[in-house]
């Protein structure tokens, strides 16, 4: 059974993520991802003290295409919810996303989510850690200013 969260939160990279601020998102993140079946990604925020999913992608052949999913949802909800000027929209995304969390169920095995994450505007991400790619992922996120957790406990539901 997948009984436990993770293991510990191990920040890996040169950019580091205030656990003690993040930790009930990034909890929220992961109890989704593990309710999602595989590949799952979760794009989570906290907004006026409420912590909310803005996108997920599961169910897909491979982690990218699930990233891919939840990004799109989560700039779907961001434009729905923008009740401003429409020339503030697209910074108005950008800075929802610097500040949400993007959770994946298991390891990142190649560089290209993180990439993906990046362009959108990713700055926090969380996994459970544990491919063999993992040096080349770490750096990725070093080269990117992206922030980056090892939870050490894969999700992965079939």
């Amino acid at each position: 059974t997948d009984s436990m969260l993770y293991s510990k939160l191990e920040t890996v990279t040169e950019h580091k993520i205030q656990t003690n601020i993040y930790q009930k998102i990034i909890e929220f993140g992961l109890t989704a991802v593990k309710n999602i079946k595989s590949n799952a990604i979760a794009i989570v925020r906290q907004k006026y003290g409420h912590i909310q999913l803005l996108g997920s992608g599961s169910g897909q052949p491979n982690r990218l295409i699930s990233t891919e999913l939840a990004l799109s949802k989560a700039r779907n909800v961001l434009t729905t919810e923008f009740d401003g000027d429409l020339s503030e929209l697209e910074a108005y995304i950008l800075t929802e996303k610097n500040n949400a969390v993007l959770v994946s169920d298991a390891f990142f095995p190649f560089a290209d989510n993180i990439e993906l994450a990046a362009k959108s505007g990713i700055k926090h991400i969380v996994q459970p850690g544990g491919s063999i790619r993992d040096k080349s992922v770490i750096k990725a996120c070093n080269q990117l200013g992206i922030s980056m957790i090892f939870t050490h406990v894969r999700h992965f539901r079939h």
